[in-house]
Formats: C-alpha cells, sequence, structure tokens
C-alpha cells in the first residue's frame, strides 16, 4: 500500500506522466456509453479517462490514501454522476452479491496485488461474452539478488531497488527529499497468467520495453 496518492505520483512521476494511462484504455476500444471497472485504481488517472470518453465508471482501491485526490474530485461534482467509487479490496468488491455487470475491466500496475484463479472466476462470471479485461504488467522476472536502478526525471533523482524472495517481489522506491517507500506483491509468470486467465478469455499480450499489455476477451459461457 502507498501511503497517500500524493506521494504516490511523486515517487512514480516518470511513469505516471507517460502514456501508461492512455494506452490501457485505447486497448479496451471504445469505452462510450460502457460499464468500466478500475480495479486498484489508485489515483484515478484509468477512471478519469473513461469517463471524458462517455464510460460509466466503478473505481475500485482499498487504500483511502491513495483514492482521495479521486474522492475529492467526485465529491466537488467533477464527473456529473459517471464515476462511482467502492472502498474496499478488489476480492471483496468481485464477491459482492449485487450483480454488478462490467463490459470492460482496467487494471494498470496492480494486478499482482490481487489476481489468482478464485478472482479470475468472480469477474469472468460478471462480464459478457466479448467483454475485455486489459491489464499491464512487468514482463522480466525480478533477480533474487537486489538490482538497482538509477535515474533522474524532471531534475531530481531516483532509485529504485527490486528483488525476489520466494515467489513475492520486494520493491523500494527513493526519490530525493522524500523517505523511501517499500511495497510488496506477488510474482505472476506469463504461464501463470495463461494458466489462470485462459478458462475464461482468449488472451493477446503485446510487449513494450520492459512492459506486457494484456488484451483479455470473454469467452461464450
Amino acid at each position: 500500500m502507498y501511503p497517500s496518492g500524493e506521494i504516490y505520483e511523486k515517487l512514480y512521476a516518470a511513469y505516471i506522466e507517460g502514456r501508461d494511462p492512455v494506452q490501457l484504455v485505447d486497448l479496451a476500444g471504445d469505452v462510450k456509453d460502457k460499464a468500466v471497472w478500475d480495479l486498484c485504481c489508485g489515483t484515478g488517472r484509468i477512471s478519469e479517462i473513461c469517463v471524458e470518453r462517455g464510460a460509466e465508471v466503478c473505481a475500485v482501491d482499498a487504500s483511502y490514501g491513495m483514492v482521495q485526490p479521486l474522492m475529492e474530485k467526485l465529491n466537488a461534482g467533477a464527473f456529473e454522476g459517471n464515476l462511482a467509487i467502492r472502498m474496499e479490496e478488489v476480492k471483496t468488491f468481485l464477491s459482492d452479491s449485487v450483480p454488478f455487470i462490467a463490459d470492460v475491466v482496467l487494471c494498470r500496475q496492480g494486478v499482482n496485488y490481487w489476481l489468482d484463479e478464485e478472482c479470475a472466476e468472480l469477474m469472468a462470471k460478471r462480464m459478457p461474452e466479448g467483454a475485455v479485461f486489459v491489464f499491464n504488467t512487468f514482463n522480466s522476472k525480478p533477480m533474487r539478488k537486489p538490482k538497482t536502478k538509477e535515474y533522474t526525471f524532471n531534475d531530481r533523482w531516483f532509485v529504485e531497488v527490486s528483488w525476489l524472495v520466494g515467489d513475492i517481489v520486494h520493491h523500494i522506491q527513493v526519490r530525493d527529499g522524500m523517505e523511501p517507500h517499500e511495497t510488496s506483491f506477488k510474482y505472476i509468470s506469463p504461464k501463470e497468467y495463461e494458466r489462470i486467465l485462459a478458462p475464461w478469455f482468449a488472451i493477446g499480450v503485446e510487449r513494450k520495453g520492459n512492459t506486457s499489455l494484456y488484451r483479455c476477451v470473454r469467452r461464450a459461457k
């Protein structure tokens, strides 16, 4: 978990200011008048793009600190009733007895925190045939020996350290002038994604550098 959306955006500025959110929504296709879920929505950049394109969006995240900027915009009437926010874990949301249905499900840089066989089935059963699940993730397995990456962005100095213990990835992000932040999540290999998703979806994968973009289409029930 990240302590706040503001801290997250400062630590990951190089990724947030790129085309990552737009690419994911573009890959989903036309979202106008469709029901969209933004899972692990964080600060809500995916949600905002989808609302701008005419979708009805449900944004889901368990961290109030992350969602707070989006919540403030919602409370100020920024989305004209086209956005709802659910403050809960993804699995809890997918298990809800209320029969939510999604035409499009999006998850930006968060699928490793929740995706497993049970969640894939819960999600798929709430998606009609032809609905799409789009997400991005890293495509190389972290090393067991900690790997350090240093770079500058907007005249700021950043350091990332990642390493694997068992099947858990540990990641530390540092920026000058800020305290470091550590997070952990499960490593899911390409074969594991295939095993988890193939019973429900036709899977398409596009590699872009160190990132893989997945577009999964709901099979006939």
